[in-house]
């Protein structure tokens, strides 16, 4: 999720993309096999759910919501350390990119 703006590029630069003709206007659709899409079938699963209330969870948190562990179950737990490690490898690779980035220039 926090790569969300990287799954996919636009539809209309992606080469298995789709086009429709609703009503007179051509729109360009994502393809049959675009991961954002998947991603987006996937946080209405009930798993996907689970991760979404998680995230809600973390979003209370950082603004400042106390809660213990008593509060938590251990899955909601688990969930967090993961979107905490994920956060701190997709902070640190947008650091190196733009790190790479300012060097070619």
């Amino acid at each position: 999720m926090l790569r969300r703006e990287v799954l996919c590029p636009t539809p209309r630069q992606c080469p298995e993309a789709q086009y429709a003709d609703p009503e007179g206007g051509w729109e360009t659709l994502p393809c049959q096999q675009c991961p954002l899409v998947a991603l987006d079938e996937y946080l209405r699963s009930p798993v996907g759910l689970r991760f979404r209330e998680v995230i809600e969870l973390d979003f209370a948190l950082r603004a400042g919501f106390q809660i213990t562990l008593g509060d938590v179950n251990i899955l909601d737990f688990r969930l967090l350390q993961l979107l905490d490690d994920e956060r701190r490898r997709y902070e640190k690779e947008q650091i190196e990119d733009a790190r790479n980035k300012n060097a070619r220039h």
